[in-house]
């Protein structure tokens, strides 16, 4: 009985940490996708100031 609960427990302890990393990949996902305009607009604004 014991064996069989922790085999179970295992299982799903490692079914929940597979989850939540694919949960962080998508919202890291979603803040590059919003980051990145930004940081090419600063990129762009301070090498035409450079520029100029």
């Amino acid at each position: 009985m014991v064996d069989e609960k922790t085999a179970l427990t295992k299982d799903m302890v490692s079914k929940i940490e597979s989850s939540l990393d694919e949960r962080k990949s998508k919202k890291e996902r979603r803040k590059d996708c919003h980051e990145l305009p930004k940081v090419l607009e600063r990129r762009s604004g301070a090498e035409r100031r450079k520029a100029v």
